[in-house]
């Protein structure tokens, strides 16, 4: 990106205005759409970055690591309760996460610092993982170890730089092009590593609901002790009122029951048409749910191995095929034939129900209910 227009070789001489007006109007739009932050949303990241404006991409990177190195690196941090958003959770309450969950809440507090920024996914492939081949030429295989995700920001007269924010228990590099390594190890010594500038904010949240709840338990004001929220003294409102409320609840949890019926057969219908890598991902989700095999996601290679230790009546060989099948499903070049497909339901099938009985009475009604999409 660092051209110098006013020397450029002379066969670029007759397009130099039109490329110079490219890159002025592509530099307009990253300006523009690459510090984008959804309105209405993210609102306590937005208060912790408020105020902040650094004056240098090495500043808003020491920022955004001294933030970041208070997370703790994981590939099992559990799910993301309902309705809540993955980065504010990962930041503000679980402080746990992957690749993913680092580079989505770098991206977000670099444009809060007015850096552009991107959110970039591919694969990390240190020079270790290469080997040499007998024609003189370099290889490295490359599987599903390595998926890695990172934030990129633009920089002037460098384009996009990647910048790793993961930690995940290796030295983070600080040597990018168009930063000064110099200064940015400084920033970053200055903090000692700290945090407190992107403290938790579950205190703060937590007092707030408090309050709230103080708030909503104390009594209406001007009434006595005999009158009622209603404006009355009379106990007929208030047992007609009852009587009402009761009814609407009776009718509402025969709704709620009939709904819930008709939402579990949905569901079992859906899985009867689920592809393999789905029916996969739901086996493993169901082996957490029993409390086994946390520390695995599914795709390594120990997890066929390890499966039969802790789902009665399964065999390794069945877990190997059950596993063979979801790969190939996933990343063969062909279809997997319906045979197969079959052969995996069924095992499927054999394991949930498996885990389901040795399940306690309370997982089971879970298991029934909420976790019904993974029943068969």
């Amino acid at each position: 990106m660092n051209v110098d227009w006013e020397n450029v070789p002379v066969y670029l001489e007759g397009n130099r205005d039109w490329y110079y007006e490219i890159q002025e109007a592509y530099r307009k739009e990253i300006g523009e759409i690459y510090t984008q932050v959804p309105e209405g949303e993210f609102f306590r990241l937005k208060d912790l970055c408020e105020g902040k404006t650094p004056g240098s991409s090495e500043e808003a990177t020491a920022l955004i690591l001294s933030a970041l190195g208070g997370m703790e690196y994981t590939r099992t941090p559990g799910g993301i309760p309902v309705n809540r958003d993955p980065v504010e959770y990962f930041l503000f309450e679980s402080g746990q996460g992957y690749c993913q969950h680092f580079a989505s809440a770098a991206v977000l507090m670099y444009r809060l610092y007015g850096i552009p920024a991107r959110y970039a996914v591919g694969y990390r492939i240190p020079p270790s993982m290469f080997s040499r081949q007998e024609d003189g030429s370099w290889r490295a295989v490359v599987t599903d170890e390595s998926a890695h995700a990172w934030p990129e920001i633009f920089l002037e007269d460098y384009g996009w730089v990647p910048v790793e924010v993961t930690f995940s228990g290796s030295d983070v590099p600080l040597e990018y092009p168009g930063m000064d390594a110099a200064v940015l190890e400084g920033m970053l010594e200055e903090t000692g590593g700290e945090t407190t500038a992107f403290p938790k904010a579950e205190e703060d949240r937590t007092s707030v609901l408090n309050d709230e709840s103080e708030a909503n338990d104390a009594p209406p004001e001007n009434l006595s002790s005999e009158e009622d929220a209603f404006g009355g003294s009379g106990g007929v409102r208030k047992t007609e009122s009852e009587r009402a409320l009761a009814g609407a609840v009776v009718c509402l949890l025969c709704f709620a029951a009939l709904a819930f019926r008709y939402y579990r057969e949905y569901r079992l219908c859906l899985l009867e048409t689920a592809a393999v890598p789905e029916l996969y991902y739901k086996l493993v989700k169901a082996v957490h749910f029993a409390g086994f095999l946390r520390e695995y996601e599914g795709s390594e290679r120990e997890f066929p191995e390890k499966l039969p230790q802790v789902v009665p009546g399964l065999t390794k060989e069945q877990a190997r095929e059950l596993y063979a099948i979801a790969g190939e499903a996933a990343f063969g070049k062909e279809p997997v034939e319906a045979e197969r497909k079959e052969a995996a339901r069924e095992l499927y099938k054999k394991i949930v129900r498996s885990l389901y009985r040795g399940l306690p009475l309370y997982k089971k009604a879970i298991f029934q209910s909420i976790r019904s999409w993974m029943m068969l």
